[in-house]
This record gives C-alpha cells, sequence and structure tokens, in this order.
C-alpha cells in the first residue's frame, strides 16, 4: 500500500508533457534572439509562450511544478556551472547543474502550496525574494520583449486575467464564456497592449543618451586566454591602439570591460602611467582589481586629464566574488574550490563617477541587474562585465534581458561593455 501511494506521488506522463511545455515557454526568450526572427513575429512568439508559460504556472499542481521549476533550472541556469572548468573542475560541471535546477524545483514547488487564486502573488514576488541572495529568477523576463511589456501594473492585470480563465464562478462576473465576459477580457488586453505602445511620447518621454561620444569596446578573449602572460602582453598592444584610435576619431571616452586589465592596475605603475597619459586627450575607462592591505576589490578605473577616479563593486557575485553561507562554510568553500583566496571586498555603498562632467553609477557585470543599484535613479549607468567565465552559453541574453527590463522600469540609460556579451546601449 506504501509503495502504491508514493508511485502515485510521482508525476504522470501528461505532468512530464505539461511541466516541459510550460519551461520552454517560460526559457523561449532566452532562445529566441538567436533565430534572427522578424520583429512582427519575434514579438508574437515571445508573446504567445510568456502567455502560455504563466498560464501553466497558475493552473499546475505540486507536482507539475517541481519537475517544471527543475526545467527551468536547467534551460535558465546551466551556465552558472560552467566557471568550474577554469578551476580544474570540469567533473563538477553536471553537479552543479542538476544542484541549481533542484533548488529551483523546490521554489516553484513552494509556489505550488499557494491556492489557484492567490498563486499570482506568488509568481510577482520571484522578483523580490532571493535565494542566497541570487536575483535572476524573475519572472517579468519572459515578457520584456513581448507585446505587453514587463512593467508591475501589466504584469500584475496579465496573471489576474489569466486566472479568470481558471476561477470563471468565483469572480464579479461568472460567465466568462458569454459575451459580456469576452468583451471584458478584450478590453484587458487592448489596455495591456495600449500601456505598452500607445501612451504618447510627450507623456512617456524616450530616453536619450548622454551628450558624449563613447567608443564601448567589445572584449573576445576567452577566460583561459585571460591568464597567459604572454596573450596578454599581446592584448596590451591592442588595447593601446584602440585608444589611440578613439582619439584620432574624436571620441570623449573609451570603455573596456571588466577585468580588462588582469593586472591590478594600481599596483602596476608602468600601465598607469601610460593610461595618465592618454587621458589628457580621451577619458579611459576599463575594469581591473584594486589591491591595498591584501584585500581584494572588483574596480572599475577611470583615467581623465591625468588623474584618476577608482570605484569598487558594490554588489558582489554570489559564489563567484564571495560566499553567501557563515564563515566555516565560506572557508571550506574556498580552501576547496578556489585554493584558499579569500572573497573580494564589497563597497560600502553603489559608486559614481564622472565623465567629462557627466555623471555615471558605477556597475561591474552581476550587480548591473541589482536593483539596489537604480533605488536612487540614475540617469546613466556604466556597467562593464566579463562574460567569458559562462561563454557560450545563454547567459549574455538573460544579463541583456534584464538589463532592458531595469532600464525600461527606472528611466536609466546603460552603456554596457562586455567581454564575450552584449555590448551596447540599452534605453
Amino acid at each position: 500500500m506504501l509503495r502504491y501511494t508514493m508511485i502515485k506521488k510521482l508525476p504522470s506522463l501528461p505532468d512530464l508533457l505539461v511541466a516541459s511545455l510550460g519551461a520552454i515557454c517560460l526559457s523561449a526568450f532566452l532562445y529566441l534572439p538567436y533565430l534572427s526572427l522578424p520583429d512582427f513575429l519575434s514579438i508574437a512568439l515571445h508573446t504567445l509562450f510568456a502567455v502560455v508559460g504563466l498560464f501553466i504556472l497558475i493552473i499546475s499542481s505540486r507536482r507539475v511544478l517541481f519537475v517544471l521549476g527543475f526545467f527551468v533550472g536547467i534551460l535558465w541556469f546551466y551556465w552558472i556551472s560552467l566557471s568550474f572548468r577554469y578551476y580544474d573542475l570540469a567533473y563538477l560541471v553536471p553537479l552543479g547543474i542538476v544542484g541549481v535546477a533542484l533548488l529551483c524545483a523546490v521554489w516553484f514547488w513552494l509556489l505550488g502550496w499557494l491556492p489557484t487564486p492567490l498563486r499570482f502573488v506568488g509568481i510577482f514576488a520571484f522578483e523580490y525574494i532571493h535565494l542566497f541572495d541570487f536575483h535572476y529568477l524573475n519572472l517579468k523576463l519572459p515578457l520584456v520583449d513581448s507585446l505587453f511589456g514587463a512593467s508591475d501594473p501589466i504584469f500584475i492585470a496579465l496573471l489576474l486575467l489569466l486566472t479568470l480563465f481558471v476561477y470563471p464562478k468565483r469572480v464579479p462576473y461568472p460567465a466568462i464564456e458569454n459575451a459580456i465576459g469576452q468583451a471584458i477580457c478584450a478590453t484587458i488586453l487592448i489596455v495591456l497592449v495600449w500601456a505598452q505602445y500607445g501612451i504618447p511620447e510627450s507623456l512617456r518621454p524616450p530616453l536619450a543618451k548622454a551628450p558624449l561620444d563613447i567608443k564601448l569596446i567589445h572584449g573576445t578573449t576567452g577566460q583561459d586566454e585571460k591568464w597567459q602572460i604572454e596573450t596578454f602582453r599581446e592584448r596590451l598592444q591592442q588595447y593601446y591602439i584602440q585608444i589611440e584610435q578613439a582619439i584620432k576619431m574624436g571620441r570623449d571616452a573609451i570603455v573596456f570591460p571588466e577585468s580588462t586589465f588582469e593586472a591590478p592596475l594600481n599596483l602596476y605603475s608602468s600601465i598607469e602611467n601610460k593610461l595618465f597619459k592618454y587621458s589628457h586627450d580621451i577619458t579611459i575607462v576599463a575594469g581591473s582589481l584594486y589591491i591595498e592591505d591584501e584585500k581584494k576589490y572588483n574596480s572599475t578605473y577611470v583615467f581623465e586629464d591625468g588623474k584618476r577616479q577608482v570605484a569598487h563593486k558594490h554588489i558582489l557575485t554570489p559564489f563567484g566574488e564571495r560566499v553567501p553561507l557563515p564563515a566555516f562554510a565560506v572557508r571550506w568553500i574556498n580552501d576547496l574550490f578556489y585554493e584558499g583566496s579569500s572573497d573580494f571586498i564589497a563597497a560600502s555603498s553603489y559608486s559614481t563617477y564622472t565623465i567629462k562632467g557627466v555623471s555615471f553609477t558605477n556597475a561591474i557585470c552581476y550587480e548591473a541587474t541589482s536593483v539596489k543599484l537604480y533605488e536612487h535613479s540614475p540617469k546613466y549607468l556604466m556597467a562593464i562585465s566579463n562574460n567569458a567565465w559562462f561563454a557560450p552559453s545563454v547567459q549574455p541574453m538573460l544579463q541583456h534581458t534584464y538589463l532592458k527590463y531595469l532600464s525600461k522600469k527606472y528611466g536609466t540609460v546603460i552603456y554596457h561593455s562586455t567581454n564575450l556579451g552584449k555590448t551596447e546601449v540599452i534605453f
């Protein structure tokens, strides 16, 4: 009898099919851009997949949601474990993928404990509840490139509309099937689309770039190459050439990605002196380590008019730059995986710096997608990233989509220079 009960609790074939469909729909936004579809078809597919995926979240049982979450964990986050390749721990990549997928499975399973009429509350809360300070699991992201967009009011209205189709008898208008009910739903849909595309620009002025001519450098260096001294010398000469070309073109600033200079710039006066010299003709922004009193920072260096500004990273990447666990576990993990290296030190708050008198909020890779960095409503944000740790994967697309969402939500123009990511200005 016990054995029968346990088997009965396992997902059935229909459960697996529904969970697979839901995971594919919620993950499609990460993979559709690689198909280079026409804009109208891309928007239509993003909309269809996102709506179907959210609907499945609302109606599914805990068994289905557990499996769905497991598949979402793989499709969204398989790239997290790829960094093990550079620590001679490639054998842990499959275990890491499964481990992250199981965490997501439990997270979605917990969502299933909410009654269906209130399931939308849990779906909305995904953006604000972070496991181990990791905030990439945001269920608004599938809607960013859809017909509706991903603003809070639209997201809540869409979830409520989908809930109406599940429980028509429990709302003020019970007959969803009749003409009045259909008219109500159609009106809501029209309002949602209008809120995304129809509001006049006078009421929603478009964002504008900074009044500067900024050259964003797109890096193409693999992570294994970055640790080779011989290739660094070659790349260093290439960086100087890129700076000189930007000067000839009359650019105001040139921006290099995170950890462009693998050697801590504050400890290498020969490189700094060269950059100081160039900075009289162009502002140079570049990522590098900053080491002082045995403390290690991930930093942005800004060279302008023979002077230097340094902005340290404020929000560190969990399990990449810091271990968000008790001290005894931190020491054990650092000894086991990072050869005894200590965590990075975080700046006490976010940093800003100026380029030709224009203020920019500093952001380095992961922290560029943190809401905390946007709470002071920055007009311009300068983000630098090194995506080589996870190449090739969908990580750059996930980061790109998140930045598009935050740019629109907070009215911030984001300049993003990447190594093996998506280098662009987002506004």
